[in-house]
């Protein structure tokens, strides 16, 4: 039922929203078949997004998302679906109207944003921090560039340039309310994500 529900918020509000409209490939030629873009995650070291996808589970959820960076802070709210084949996120304001859908198929990469969405709100550097928090360590690590490497613990995950922390990743137990709870620091580009996460059942 809540599914349901939130599946019809979306509709209503992509109505709203499609006259003013944006749509882009993101897909990049990286002279690899495999690839499909690269996405900046530190000075001087990028993350390469595959093809397919690659998820080995199946997520489907509502986040919330806290963002901090230069003593600003943004909430946004996605509903988010992962496979190993297809990866959707939808994004909105909190409380408000839908900026962004990321689309990625082995077909295509593809960003629709609407004249609502904040400048700096980058869909291909949403599916990186993504990618850097769920998914296996193997794959992340396969991701990154050379000289780049993953130490990894319970609850914590840390990506290094040689010697240098650009990424910290902590995984919490869930909240009160039940959500998964993640906090994703980058320090070489002084930014941190904090992200809720409930999982969606049909009900």
């Amino acid at each position: 039922m809540r599914q349901t529900i939130l599946i019809s918020l979306l509709i209503g509000m992509s109505a709203i929203v499609s006259a003013c409209q944006s749509t882009q490939s993101l897909k990049q030629e990286t002279g690899v078949h495999s690839q499909v873009a690269k996405a900046n995650i530190g000075k001087g070291v990028e993350l390469t997004l595959p093809k397919i996808p690659g998820f080995p589970d199946k997520l489907e959820a509502v986040q919330t998302l806290i963002a901090r960076h230069d003593g600003r802070t943004q909430a946004l709210q996605a509903v988010v679906s992962a496979q190993s084949d297809h990866v959707n996120v939808v994004m909105m304001l909190a409380n408000g109207p839908r900026v962004m859908e990321v689309d990625w198929t082995q077909i295509d990469l593809i960003e629709t944003r609407s004249s609502f969405a904040p400048d700096a709100l980058s869909g291909l550097n949403i599916l990186a921090d993504m990618f850097l928090v769920f998914w296996p360590a193997n794959a992340v690590e396969n991701a990154l560039s050379e000289g780049t490497y993953i130490s990894q613990t319970d609850g914590k995950r840390l990506i290094y340039n040689d010697t240098r922390q650009l990424v910290e990743i902590m995984y919490y137990t869930k909240d009160a309310r039940g959500r998964d709870h993640y906090v994703l620091t980058n320090f070489d580009l002084g930014y941190s994500l904090t992200i809720y996460s409930d999982a969606m059942t049909a009900s």
